[in-house]
């Protein structure tokens, strides 16, 4: 049985052990991913780890979206952002219209309505 921790004080129940997804869309294909994820959450993994930026700009997002179809409110997932999502430089950083750019398109990669963290 895989222990839980709360994140923070009163949040949400995530698993000791967590999945960094980089690998994702990028080294290991859609079938790979497919299996690590289902194999995680049998063992009741239920953290993952991605960032845009993952899978050669948006691949690790594109392929664990496809892949927890329905499962997706089993998992508390975590993404990032900041890097350089284009090769002029312009789709990066932290300024507030950016965050927002690069939450939508991280929400479309995934496949989801909700990003945990």
């Amino acid at each position: 049985m895989m222990q839980l921790r709360t994140l923070g004080k009163n949040g949400p129940q995530v698993s000791l052990v967590g999945i960094g997804c980089n690998k994702f869309g990028g080294r290991i294909g859609l079938e790979e991913t497919r299996a690590v994820v289902h194999k995680a959450l049998d063992l009741g993994i239920n953290f993952f780890d991605t960032a845009d930026i993952y899978g050669n700009r948006g691949g690790s997002e594109i392929v664990l979206g496809k892949t927890l179809g329905p499962r997706r409110k089993d998992i508390f997932l975590a993404t990032k952002f900041g890097l350089p999502m284009d090769d002029t430089g312009q789709l990066r950083g932290a300024s507030r219209r950016y965050i927002f750019s690069a939450i939508d398109a991280s929400l479309d990669r995934l496949n989801t309505d909700w990003i945990d963290l």
